[in-house]
């Protein structure tokens, strides 16, 4: 009999307990939303348990379902929307973020006070306070200053790329150390050492600060979708070895500068000052939780947003040659400019804006963004109703290569940002990022100065694709492997593959010693002349590399594209250039015979002089001057100083333009009356009617007796310029305008600016309606019609239909307000 109750009772509650679940389960249905179909008890959850890298590949997965601005899912029995739409998304985060302004993180403090203290997870009054405590850190002035302290990090990445022998280097781990370099310098006062062998704990712990593996995904659920997992186990979201160590560190940092009177202006005196309350005049106080929590936040969104982005664009750029050498281009010209990399330099380094831009929305640095709404709330663009609680995701990936608003989103391609930035990358509206332009200056300057001085090139290991790590979301999953090859190393001959030739030469050749390879046979050197050999030598390899800096160096310059090389032709006629001779005397000569090199360029030519037959280099021939090869020679040698011809052209053409699209402008404009359906006198192009009547006298009132008798209309119109007039001939219309609708009407047409024409402007019969009305008058309205044969003068006297003209007035005045 007890076990047939316990049963009873068992099977009651398990029915009860599914009919909950169904229940729960019909809520996107019946708000008309495409949902996942849930498994019961666990909605979706158990479909992104299991695996790793789970929740992005599903929301993608389950994205291309729905073609739809949002679909919906569950976790458990809690519902949770995904926008896949951009608009509305914007619409969330920014114009109606009053509605959404906490995430969905784990709220409380008490399982968890380090991740929950810090800025991002904050919630209601406490994350507007900190907010707007901690903005100062990164205005304007703050980040010029910063400026100086990044160029000397980039310095230091330079020698330490520099200093690696074949160059081939894992570039995430690179951009780990820069960024812990920077970070630590700028936000705490502290130099780390992190270009040594040994990984510096800062960046160590910086990159492991969030736990990995299963237990890493289970926490990462637990904490945005099953918060009463978190209360019963009582787990922190963050590695408890990594927030240890940066305890420690911090409350070092800290307790050294409260006894120092010298001002930083970094993030450390901001936090120091809140927890002092000094001149905030606010009960809220920070504690030493409070404030290594905020440290921690923004060393590992410093370090892990700067690392990541910089490693995914430095791939991509060994992959695009193209887009590599055009961002170096802009870099080198923008710099030589200023002579430095400033504030300035970096706002007009346009394509280099692009180039960040694409990287950031081909790898987003986060998986999502989410919000719950804080009371009910309706999207206007579908008319779906929200309830308070709702959990709202922004898959950015699906945004991001969603092919309506980026075409073709699997290549990289930074011209589609050529107008606008990538909308979502640091998050939108008032919970936006608070370090973006930090992070984006400091991940501008390491790509300009590794570009200025390094190729970057696809090596043995390189891959085409890298994946995200799901967990880990601001980190590539596998490594990033690419070759640093420093530009004073880059041949500047041709490439053989040969091993049997020699090493071609580079500019580093001409910058340092080289020792010499081989020592030739003793029996073959003349010991009288040796002396001299080595003191010609000597003198000889001084003036090379003399001239060659001088000459050659400093007018190196990037190859403009699209530039077309001069083409040699078989007996051609040509100048053979000799320096000991001048221009006048180089001998004249004609191409017999062109070899080309491996690489298919000519290299040498053999020609027939007067004299014989000479074999030269194709860089010392030039094209006679009359023929039309040496004038596309004489452009390219000459391009910095544009033909009077070319700027002629182009003067006309700028001319053409503007006239075309000034008589379209016109034409548009005198369509005005046709539109209508209002006859009209056909206008003179750019004067309208103005010039029929402008050279007569008394000409206004007699074009308008002579147009007005060609049309028997109430009305017609005409043009002064680009003004359309119309022109009441009717005296019912003219009734309208000046008596019942005189408040459309209320003024005339002259020029009402008093300061001009303070007299006439401030005549009686030129003053608005409201001075009018407050002027205590009596007197008769005259209206003059001489537009109609039978109507020429009108006097009507308010007196019939008002008592006194300033009631009139006062009437009118009332119906205008």
């Amino acid at each position: 009999m007890i076990l047939l109750t316990f049963a009873t009772a068992l099977l009651i509650g398990t029915c009860a307990m599914v009919r909950y679940f169904k229940n729960k389960y019909k809520y996107w249905e019946s708000n008309g939303v495409p949902y996942d179909k849930p498994t019961l008890f666990f909605g979706s959850f158990l479909r992104f348990f299991f695996e790793r890298d789970n929740l992005k590949k599903y929301l993608e997965r389950t994205g291309k379902k729905y073609d739809s601005p949002y679909f919906g899912f569950f976790i458990f029995t809690k519902p949770i929307l995904v926008i896949q739409d951009i608009e509305i998304a914007k619409r969330i985060l920014i114009k109606d973020f009053v509605s959404f302004p906490n995430k969905l993180f784990f709220p409380s403090k008490n399982y968890d006070p380090i991740f929950n203290n810090s800025l991002i997870n904050l919630r209601g009054e406490e994350w507007r306070y900190m907010r707007r405590k901690l903005s100062p850190v990164f205005t304007t002035g703050k980040i010029k200053t910063m400026l100086k302290i990044i160029d000397e990090c980039s310095d230091r990445l330079m020698r330490y790329l520099a200093n690696i022998p074949d160059g081939d280097l894992e570039v995430t781990e690179v951009a780990s150390r820069f960024a812990a370099d920077a970070v630590s310098l700028c936000m705490f006062g502290a130099k780390c050492d992190c270009y040594q062998k040994q990984v510096h704990p800062f960046q160590h712990y910086g990159q492991n600060i969030l736990t990995k593996g299963t237990i890493g995904v289970i926490k990462n659920a637990a904490y945005i979708f099953a918060h009463f997992a978190v209360k019963i186990f009582r787990f922190s979201y963050l590695n408890p070895e990594a927030v240890k160590y940066f305890r420690g560190v911090f409350s070092d940092i800290f307790n050294k500068r409260k006894g120092q009177s010298v001002k930083h202006n970094d993030l450390v005196d901001i936090l120091l000052g809140l927890k002092r309350n000094d001149g905030f005049n606010s009960s809220f106080v920070l504690d030493d939780t409070q404030l290594v929590a905020e440290a921690i936040a923004f060393s590992l969104a410093g370090q892990e947003t700067t690392s990541s982005v910089l490693s995914f664009t430095l791939h991509e750029l060994s992959l695009n040659n193209k887009i590599q050498d055009r961002l170096r281009q802009e870099i080198v010209e923008i710099s030589n400019r200023y002579g430095n990399i400033t504030s300035q330099a970096l706002r007009e380094m346009n394509y280099l804006r692009m180039v960040v831009n694409e990287t950031l929305r081909k790898y987003p640095i986060t998986t999502f963004i989410q919000r719950e709404a804080h009371d009910d709330y309706t999207i206007p663009e579908t008319g779906l109703h929200l309830e308070r609680g709702t959990s709202i995701i922004v898959p950015l990936k699906s945004v991001h290569y969603n092919p309506k608003c980026f075409p073709n989103p699997e290549i990289y391609d930074p011209e589609r940002f050529r107008e606008q930035d990538i909308p979502l990358a640091f998050g939108m509206g008032p919970r936006a990022c608070i370090g973006k332009r930090f992070a984006l200056v400091m991940i501008k300057m390491a790509l300009t100065n590794i570009l200025k001085n390094f190729k970057v090139e696809r090596n043995a290991e390189t891959r085409e694709t890298v994946t995200i790590d799901s967990l880990h979301i601001f980190r590539p999953e596998n490594c990033v492997n690419v070759r640093f090859t420093h530009l004073s190393e880059t041949p500047i001959t041709y490439l053989s593959d040969d091993p049997s030739e020699l090493s071609p030469l580079t500019p580093n050749s001409f910058l340092q010693e080289q020792r010499d390879i081989g020592v030739p046979d003793l029996d073959a050197i003349d010991s009288s002349s040796l002396n001299k050999r080595i003191a010609y030598r000597q003198k000889l390899r001084e003036n090379l590399r003399q001239r060659f800096r001088t000459e050659y160096l400093g007018q190196l310059k990037l190859s403009s594209k699209g530039k077309k090389n001069i083409q040699v032709r078989l007996n051609e006629i040509v100048l053979i250039g000799n320096d000991q001779n001048k221009r006048i005397d180089w001998p004249l000569g004609r191409i017999t015979e062109i070899f080309p090199g491996k690489d298919r360029q000519v290299r040498l030519v053999r020609l027939k002089t007067a004299k014989g037959i000479v074999l030269r280099p194709f860089q010392r021939l030039y094209p006679l001057e009359c023929l039309d090869s040496i004038e596309e020679n004489m452009d390219n040698q000459n391009s910095s100083s544009p033909s009077v011809n070319m700027i002629l052209l182009t003067i006309a053409t700028a001319l053409l333009i503007g006239t075309c699209a000034i008589v379209h402008y016109f034409k548009n404009k005198y369509k005005y009356w046709e539109s209508r359906g209002v006859p009209y006198d056909k206008p003179t192009l750019f004067f309208g009617s103005f010039w029929r009547f402008f050279f007569e006298r008394d000409n206004l009132n007699k074009y308008l007796e002579r147009t007005g008798k060609k049309y028997d209309s109430p009305y017609f119109g005409f043009f002064i310029f680009n003004k359309p007039i119309l022109v009441i001939q009717d005296i019912e219309i003219a009734k309208r305008i000046f008596v019942k609708d005189f408040v459309s009407f209320p003024n005339k047409l002259f020029f009402p600016d008093k300061h001009y024409d303070p007299i006439f402007n401030n005549l009686f019969i030129f003053l608005t309606v409201a001075l009018i009305s407050s002027l205590e008058l009596q007197s008769s309205i005259c209206v003059y019609h001489g537009l109609n044969p039978q109507v020429r003068t009108g006097i009507y006297r308010p007196r019939r239909h008002f008592n006194s003209l300033s009631q009139k007035l006062e009437g009118l005045t009332n119906s205008a307000t």
